[in-house]
């Protein structure tokens, strides 16, 4: 019991330093893990700017059909919702646009975990990310995340 005591100890001593103060010895800032960040995940929420304009004008129709009671057929409101939700869904499918690195969230690299550190960037127009593994006695660290022994 006394050896899972130090281990619950030294866990709790830890998650303290790492939300609020450095890693030991050392005065090096922690930085919150962001695993869910899309510099870890590579998940960018699509954005397209011209399936954005035909959405805004299908919502535009769709309520302009509602308000006139057409429900059904050709330009009914039924119609147009199920083009919205089909162009929706293309623009979630596809990558993400960009221009530069902060229309994907930034090129400041983050730690996904205690052993990575993962970089979202614009690549030809489209968002990514690059995830890099730090070495076998280091962790990921620092007010920009880096590597550290």
């Amino acid at each position: 019991m006394s050896a899972l005591d130090a281990l619950e100890k030294e866990c709790d001593e830890t998650k303290y330093e790492r939300q609020y103060g450095s890693i030991p010895a050392t005065g090096i800032p922690v930085t919150d893990y962001q695993g869910g960040s899309p510099a870890c995940t590579g998940a960018f929420p699509g954005y397209d700017p011209e399936i954005q304009k035909a959405i805004s004008r299908l919502e535009s129709q769709f309520e302009q059909a509602k308000a006139a009671g057409k429900m059904e057929g050709f330009g009914g409101a039924l119609s147009i919702d199920a083009k919205i939700q089909e162009l929706e869904a293309d623009m979630a499918a596809g990558g993400a646009k960009c221009v530069t690195d902060s229309d994907c969230g930034g090129p400041e690299p983050v730690c996904c975990n205690i052993k990575e550190i993962g970089r979202a960037f614009c690549s030809d127009g489209i968002c990514s990310n690059e995830k890099t593994a730090c070495g076998a006695e280091e962790v990921c660290a620092g007010k920009q995340a880096q590597c550290l022994a």
